[in-house]
């Protein structure tokens, strides 16, 4: 029905009676890109049109060519790896040739090369991206040990596999983690035992985005959003075949990945694909082995798109299964362990055309299906529990261009339905989730003054299958609307410095676990009781920053305060229910507040030397008892010096975190410590190949070190020294 939708609105762009032929498409560019300092070469460069769905790269002499386009103004872009993008506009003519030069500069700092994409411009920018070589740097197991060293950012962990990003203290579903733009469809935000359903390796780029365009994703997204592009779906179409293929092996466990891409053109088909493959074994901590951790993972997916002067319609599928170990060995925790087992089948759809209706520019439609299905199995080979999750969600979102003040905007509609169940000793009813929401976000400049602002209003209806429970009360139908928005005002006191204000109102309805839930769960070692009464999540946001980026030094800070009027959480009760031997964890909300900071900065010492530092600290207490809420991540932070010349370059950085003494009712407090790591990264290019080399060795000196957010800090330590080895072959 979504894909018959999508072709109807595509051939209502223009009356059937009145057929508007395409505009030809003979215009061609060529080009070269040069290093900006020494105008040499860049070989191996992708070149992007993104307004026009059309890709290439250039040869070893830096020299491209792109044919068969349409005649008008466009935007070109230039990346590679160990350089910082850059864009021109050109004037295309039919049946003429254009001429470009760009110039790359030398990425001898940590700045986040950006990548343009046409499709991709909901809201403002985001305010991290990892990309390019600054992504291969920092790639880990997982996506949270990937995103870990950014300020702000944390992980919770339960074992190698089970790791999920906090970002400023909040995790969980009060943090989005999304695929392309789109939710995962897995079940990681409700516990600490349950994977993320993505593999680093395979993502093209990772971001954060804050602030007002963060609502265009969700309305639960007071500390942000992580968004990791897998480009499933092809939005450019190449010139030839490309792609990448990489190798990473790892030392803490034995461990061993895989992963390759491939884009190729067929007439005016743009056809992609990907697979990965990880294995790793038990974890190797400085007091000996973490059992039960191991973990073995294959992914993979085929897209396509037809692509158009008007824009593209494309479909993609994609398949993931992993098994992993829960480690044993603590209070309420299986002597040996839990086994977990998981696959998700993803299929999507999309379309992006270019409408050119008043002041909107393109319209964007979107449609996914997944099924997840996850199975937690004890060391005896029976089956604890199992869960299963059927989602749909389709979007349409409109967006537009400049018009006087205004800069750009986008508006849409957005619908979910999640068809959730549980077998095994879960007693959780099945559930159907019903969600729908419509947004706006608008930027205005005024001079130095830029002003972003978003409204979202959500509905969600939730509808188990009623009974009474003799323990949580009546199971019945809950239903739950309300208005998120975000406001940011940022003025350029000069051409160096930037100072902006946010606020922020977020919404958040209970989940099925925190309304429903009853029994043991076997993995996260609690037993678990939900509240069908419990209210809906209420937030508000503040934050004032300063951005200031001089000629050699470059420094931003943000301070920010969250208040929650109701939040959700498992409180530990301190019973324990002696028929499992686990300890018992009701669901409940109660005022709470966040105060917290982040810093980061630069100095680039020399042409070739950089140092820099991040710091960041949380402080959240229940407002009423002023007990601290649990798993806060302590004061921390890092300090780095890099030496790059280009092709080569080196890192070594010490990340240190204080003791943590803030701890919530039967929460173990944490030492502080201090970790040493060095990382080298070498590329080089051959006739028709990108070669790029990176060895990493983490916790240098083998120390002994406990993470607060650990679920298994009380009986090991985190992982020992790990050397780390990544290929990455570019053609």
């Amino acid at each position: 029905m979504m894909l018959a939708f999508l072709l109807c609105a595509l051939v209502s762009t223009t009356p059937a009676e009145h057929p508007v032929p395409a505009p030809p498409q003979t215009a061609v560019l060529q080009g070269r890109v040069v290093d900006a300092a020494t105008h040499a070469p860049v070989a191996w460069s992708h070149i992007a049109l993104p307004e026009l769905h059309k890709a290439g790269m250039a040869d070893s002499t830096g020299r491209f060519t792109i044919t068969r386009l349409p005649a008008g103004k466009a935007i070109v872009h230039a990346s590679r790896v160990g350089y910082s993008g850059a864009s021109a506009t050109v004037m295309l003519s039919d049946n003429d040739t254009a001429r470009v030069v760009i110039e790359l500069t030398e990425e001898i700092n940590s700045t986040r090369e950006i990548i343009v994409e046409g499709s991709h411009d909901r809201g403002d920018k985001p305010v991290v991206e990892l990309s390019g070589s600054a992504l291969r740097e920092r790639l880990g197991g997982t996506i949270a040990e990937t995103m870990a060293k950014e300020p702000g950012l944390d992980q919770r962990t339960m074992g190698a596999a089970p790791a999920r990003p906090v970002m400023r203290g909040l995790g969980g579903d009060r943090l989005l983690l999304l695929e392309d733009g789109e939710r995962t469809g897995d079940l990681s935000a409700t516990s600490a035992d349950h994977a993320v359903v993505l593999d680093p390796l395979t993502a093209q780029s990772i971001e954060i985005i804050r602030g007002p365009g963060a609502l265009l994703y969700g309305s639960n997204t007071l500390g942000g959003v992580i968004n990791v592009e897998r480009d499933y779906i092809p939005t450019l179409i190449t010139d030839h075949i490309h792609g990448s293929a990489t190798a990473q092996l790892e030392s803490v466990n034995g461990g061993y990945a895989s992963s390759a891409d491939l884009s190729m053109p067929i007439g005016a088909i743009a056809l992609r694909t990907d697979g990965g493959f990880r294995q790793g074994f038990d974890i190797s901590t400085p007091v000996g082995n973490l059992r039960n951790t191991s973990i073995r993972t294959a992914n993979g997916s085929v897209g396509a798109s037809y692509v158009q002067s008007w824009g593209f319609l494309g479909a993609a599928g994609g398949y993931y299964e992993t098994r992993y170990g829960i480690p044993g060995g603590f209070v309420g925790a299986h002597p040996n362990g839990v086994s977990i087992e998981l696959n998700r089948w993803h299929t999507e759809a999309r379309a992006d055309v270019h409408a050119h209706i008043g002041p909107v520019e393109r319209i964007e439609f979107h449609s996914t299906f997944s099924r997840y299905y996850h199975a937690e199995y004890e060391s005896n080979g029976s089956l604890g529990m199992d869960f299963g999750v059927l989602s749909y969600n389709a979007s349409a979102i409109a967006h537009t261009g400049p018009l006087g003040v205004l800069h750009s905007g986008s508006f849409g509609a957005w619908g979910e339905y999640r068809d959730y169940a549980t077998g095994g000793l879960s007693f959780t009813p099945h559930t159907q989730e019903y969600s729908a929401a419509v947004f706006g976000y608008q930027r205005a400049d005024f001079g130095a003054l830029s002003v972003q602002a978003a409204l979202r209003f959500d509905v969600k209806s939730v509808r188990p299958e009623e009974k009474i429970s003799s323990k949580i009360g009546a199971i019945s139908r809950r239903d739950f609307a309300d208005v998120s928005g975000s406001a940011a005002v940022t003025y350029a006191v000069d051409s160096a410095l930037s100072l902006r204000f946010t606020l922020m109102r977020t919404f958040r309805a209970p989940g099925v676990e925190e309304l429903y839930t009853e029994g043991p769960h076997l993995a996260a070692y609690t037993y678990d009781i939900g509240n069908p009464g419990i209210g809906k999540e209420n937030a508000i946001g503040m934050e004032l920053s300063a951005q200031y980026t001089g000629d050699r030094t470059s420094m931003s800070l943000a301070l920010f305060r969250n208040y929650f009027s109701s939040y959700i959480y498992p409180r530990n009760t301190g019973d324990t229910n002696y028929r499992v031997l686990l300890p018992v964890y009701q669901f409940t909300g109660e005022q709470a507040q966040m105060l917290g900071g982040e810093c980061t900065g630069e100095w680039r010492m020399s042409d070739a030397f950089t140092a820099g530092f991040t710091a960041s600290y949380v402080y959240g207490q229940l407002v009423r008892t002023t007990t601290p809420l649990p798993m806060m991540p302590p004061l921390q932070g890092s300090l780095r010096l890099r030496y790059s010349t280009g092709k080569f370059s080196a890192l070594a950085s010490l990340h240190a975190a204080s003791s943590q003494h803030r701890t919530g009712d039967f929460e173990e407090p944490t030492a502080g410590y201090a970790v040493v790591s060095l990382l080298a990264d070498y590329s080089f290019a051959t006739e028709v190949l990108l070669h790029t080399f990176t060895l990493s060795v983490d916790n240098i000196a083998n120390t002994e070190y406990r993470r607060h957010l650990s679920r298994v800090k009380s009986i090991m330590p985190e992982p020992g020294r790990n050397i780390r080895v990544l290929y990455r072959l570019y053609f």
